[in-house]
């Protein structure tokens, strides 16, 4: 696992939580167009908030580890994160 993707301990949490709440929307889009001008650099021709496009087929037999992805709700998925609770909805 490398290193900057390691698991945030609950102090790392906190600072995100107080960050998230703290951004106000000027700085927000300075990271927006940070994040842009970073992959036009690099020849990265994706958008920022980037979504894979998978065909339909390829996901048709899928199995996946741990819950269905349908028994877990958006407001679980949003909270997970800031709350520690990820491995725990995996877990299910």
């Amino acid at each position: 696992m490398h290193p900057g993707s390691a698991p945030a301990g609950s102090a790392q949490r906190q600072q995100y939580q107080r960050c998230r709440r703290r951004i106000l929307p000027a700085e927000a889009e300075l990271l927006h167009q940070t994040a842009r001008a970073l992959l036009d650099q690099h020849g990265i021709d994706e958008p920022v908030p980037w979504t894979p496009k998978l065909p339909a087929r390829a996901l048709h037999n899928l199995v996946l580890p741990g819950p269905a992805p349908d028994s877990v709700s958006i407001a679980e998925l949003h909270r997970a994160p800031l709350s520690g609770t990820g491995r725990r909805l995996l877990r299910r």
